[in-house]
């Protein structure tokens, strides 16, 4: 039988890649927001943030904390985006 070193039993928990890149993807429509207007990219977000959300509580890592950060500003800027366009209707339609 084996010994293992002390640095193999310590094992930290991982952090979720797809809250990471959910994340960026937030802070990436943030930008396309500010500078191009549009809010295509926070459906993206969105969904990478729930599934991130259901692979930290399944594999018991860590990243709650981005994931749950891109889901508020995905939904923010969806809900910012749905109304403008409500907004803008009776000018498109007029």
């Amino acid at each position: 039988m084996e010994q293992l070193d002390s640095t193999e039993n310590a094992v930290s928990p991982r952090v979720n890649r797809l809250s990471i890149i959910a994340l960026c993807l937030a802070i990436a429509e943030i930008a396309a927001l500010i500078f191009l207007g549009g809010t295509g990219l926070a459906v993206f977000a969105v969904g990478a943030g729930h599934v991130a959300l259901n692979e930290i509580k399944a594999r018991k890592e860590q990243g709650a904390k981005a994931a749950i950060l891109a889901l508020a500003l995905g939904y923010a800027v969806a809900i910012f985006g749905v109304f403008s366009t409500l907004r803008a209707l009776p000018y498109i339609f007029a």
